[in-house]
């Protein structure tokens, strides 16, 4: 199946461990399940539904602190000084999720920068689950992702061939008598 990529990503972008999202990866469709927010029956079938057809996959979310790594990391990243500031400051916050959506909402560019950063990060753990789970896009970002991570593997087998060829005290270089060598080695 032909994965619908922008429906996928924002259930990807909106994942959290209290709003979890499934993806089916027959039909493409997509559900919400906020366990704190169904009851009795309701949730019985939800999760009956989900459960019993092995075609609905859990869309992995961002752990909390992997978060709010992502958080301080942008955080200390941002060019505009008062954004920076706000948002280091809101990270210290008892409530810092909260406190950073607050003072991004001040701040309009960073707003608009973390959100960019926050769909490309989605992207890139949507580009995964599908690697796991055998599914393909015809989307181009999709297909740019398949390059790069084309490339990033030639590029690390070539720096493995490279680095076993050319080490020295490598079998290689130990068998030509290069620097490297012992007397024990030729």
């Amino acid at each position: 199946m032909n994965i619908p990529w922008k429906r996928w990503v924002t259930a990807f972008v909106e994942a959290t461990p209290h709003d979890v999202r499934w993806v089916h990866r027959s039909t493409g469709e997509v559900r919400a399940f906020n366990p704190r927010r169904l009851r009795g029956k309701q949730r019985k079938r939800l999760e009956s539904m989900l459960y019993e057809d092995h075609d609905w996959l859990e869309v992995p979310y961002e752990e909390s602190d992997e978060a709010f790594f992502h958080m301080r990391q942008f955080a200390a990243s941002t060019a505009a000084g008062g954004a920076s500031r706000d948002l280091i400051m809101a990270l210290g916050d008892p409530k810092p999720f909260r406190a950073f959506r607050v003072a991004l909402q001040q701040h309009p560019d960073a707003r608009k920068a973390w959100k960019e950063q926050r769909q490309h990060a989605a992207e890139r753990r949507l580009w995964e689950f599908c690697q796991t789970w055998q599914l393909h896009s015809s989307h181009p970002t999709f297909q740019q992702l398949e390059a790069e991570a084309a490339r990033d593997e030639e590029a690390a087998r070539d720096e493995e061939a490279a680095s076993e060829a050319g080490t020295p005290g490598s079998e290689a270089a130990n068998e030509a008598g290069t620097p490297g060598s012992t007397a024990a080695d030729t």
